[in-house]
């Protein structure tokens, strides 16, 4: 995930701000966030929530929408590493859209 998050930072340089909030052993959460979208990315060991290891939810910042994510993503257990890259790679379509 972490190079996924520097191959983004580096792509879309100025526009895109990433802010990484824990980064200890077994969990890993960063902001990917816009003018106009809050991204949020968490990796961590298996436990008791709605996704494997990967989550990703994406909401809209504007001020005249709902606080409603746009985007969410969850792993599975079926999920390759190519799939939650996908994943991840949907979502940021959503933030950098109209930048």
């Amino acid at each position: 995930m972490k190079r996924w998050l520097q191959e983004i930072s580096q792509k879309y340089q100025g526009k895109v701000k990433i802010t990484v909030k824990n980064d200890s052993p077994g969990h890993f959460w960063a902001d990917v966030d816009t003018d106009r979208c809050f991204g949020e990315l968490i990796v961590s060991e298996s436990g008791f929530r709605p996704y494997r290891y990967v989550s990703f939810t994406v909401l809209d910042s504007r001020a005249d929408t709902a606080q409603q994510p746009v985007f969410v993503y969850f792993d599975s257990e079926k999920d390759t590493p190519g799939d939650v890259l996908r994943g991840l790679d949907k979502g940021i379509a959503f933030i950098i859209t109209d930048i």
